[in-house]
């Protein structure tokens, strides 16, 4: 609701006729009448850490190629998608468990320099949000499994499959992204593999940004 608020607010300054609908799909359903789309509507999907939760296969066929189809039949202008680039979704527990530590470690660390550990906002990162993620990534094994990330190549692979093609991100969005990631502290950066801009704690991936348009 923020987000439509303040997406709200720029389209009022710039005089766009704009409409901002949040919906919530579980698994590999997506019913595009929730949407109440309009023949002549401009339409951006924007999509941020949720594909990683989708299950890896169901009924013989990929849930995520499912939910990435029905996102390409909505037609999107521009389709964002953002996700935490690691591989701690390996069938493989020892495999998983080394991809977790490495990531994580990255995210404390970086808590530990930009964050008091009396904050009570990281309290609440770090109890409410990393410790159910890490339990969802080595502490359930095969359907139970709860974080299945994908690294921005394979990502990249399945959009493809699903009908989008990559868009390159613009110099102006790298800059404000990068001036973003410094005013929080000169480690955090950004590095691009391909058209991919993925963000970085001294040198470690934390999360991918990519833009799509259909093909």
């Amino acid at each position: 609701e923020d987000t439509g608020r303040r997406l709200a607010d720029y389209a009022r300054i710039c005089r766009v006729p704009f409409e901002y609908e949040a919906f919530v799909f579980k698994g590999e359903t997506l019913d595009l009448n929730d949407l109440n789309l309009q023949e002549d509507e401009v339409v951006v999907l924007n999509c941020s850490n949720r594909l990683q939760h989708v299950m890896d296969e169901i009924a013989g066929s990929t849930a995520r190629e499912t939910v990435l189809k029905n996102m390409r039949s909505i037609n999107p202008k521009i389709f964002v998608l953002v996700e935490v680039n690691a591989g701690y979704n390996s069938p493989f527990f020892i495999t998983r468990f080394k991809e977790a530590l490495h990531h994580f470690s990255t995210i404390f660390d970086s808590l530990d320099n930009t964050m008091p550990k009396e904050d009570p906002d990281r309290f609440a990162i770090e109890n409410k949000t990393l410790a159910h993620v890490i339990v969802g990534a080595v502490g359930c094994e095969g359907r139970e499994m709860i974080e299945r990330p994908e690294k921005c190549k394979q990502w990249e692979s399945r959009v493809i499959k699903a009908g989008f093609k990559q868009l390159p991100v613009s110099s102006n969005i790298k800059t404000k992204m990068y001036n973003m990631l410094r005013s929080y502290h000169a480690e955090f950066g950004i590095i691009e593999e391909g058209n991919w801009l993925v963000s970085v704690w001294k040198g470690s991936a934390i999360n991918a940004y990519s833009v799509w348009c259909p093909d």
